[in-house]
């Protein structure tokens, strides 16, 4: 619902921010249509992270936290920390400055002084490194699948 608002309320920004709106001869079809785009434009996102990241959000998982579900969150935590410190300095580094510290590519590129698509690779691979890792897959086993 809260979505829905949002696609809405950008919708009518972008027709207002028209230089021209009388270029566009039916203006509610005009705003239908880009809010559909909008709105399949912010599924995409949502299942491209989702693919992506191989960290599940926390947030209701431990809102109705029981001692179980703490040991277990704490158990998926120190999990993660153990595969994070299995990957290569460069990899481990690009990771942590866009997931934790909430850098840019750009920013990261700067950073470590490496184009900007390297740092894009660092961090996929090290996202895919992950997400196999949680499936249970090797360490040796999952550096495989990505050099291939």
């Amino acid at each position: 619902m809260h979505a829905a608002r949002e696609v809405a309320q950008e919708a009518y920004v972008r027709v207002l921010q028209l230089e021209t709106p009388g270029a566009v001869s039916f203006l509610r079809s005009y705003l239908f249509k880009v809010a559909a785009n909008l709105a399949i434009d912010r599924l995409r996102h949502q299942q491209a992270r989702i693919r992506l990241d191989p960290v599940e959000t926390f947030e209701d998982f431990l809102d109705e936290a029981g001692p179980e579900r703490t040991v277990m969150a704490r158990e998926e935590l120190v999990f993660l920390a153990e595969v994070i410190a299995e990957l290569p300095p460069k990899y481990r580094r690009a990771f942590l400055l866009h997931r934790v510290d909430d850098e840019s590519f750009q920013e990261i590129a700067l950073t470590m002084r490496l184009k900007e698509r390297m740092v894009r690779r660092y961090v996929t691979n090290a996202l895919l490194y992950l997400r196999l890792r949680r499936e249970g897959v090797t360490a040796r086993e999952a550096w495989r699948q990505l050099q291939s």
